[in-house]
């Protein structure tokens, strides 16, 4: 399987960032997801900075959500990627 390439850089994606738009108040939910957008390690975390240091208050208030999603996967991966590794040994 040929690994997927960075949107920003072109090393491996580790990552991709999907938007989610949800209707609220009206059933059934609506929902749309964007196009995923692929990010290496390095590259999301740029991102989330990015977002924190932003002059628009819309993009600061995305930075949090993202940084907190972005830190529970990489939490869930760190063992994924351990075991991995101890399989190659």
């Amino acid at each position: 399987m040929t690994p997927r390439s960075c949107s920003q850089c072109s090393k491996p994606a580790a990552f991709s960032l999907c938007n989610l738009l949800s209707t609220v108040a009206i059933t059934p939910r609506k929902q749309k997801c964007g196009i995923a957008t692929l990010y290496c390690s390095a590259c999301i975390q740029c991102v989330v900075e990015l977002l924190k240091v932003s002059e628009h208050s819309p993009l600061q208030e995305l930075s949090q959500p993202l940084s907190d999603a972005y830190t529970a996967l990489e939490s869930l991966c760190e063992p994924d990627s351990h075991n991995k590794t101890e399989r190659r040994s």
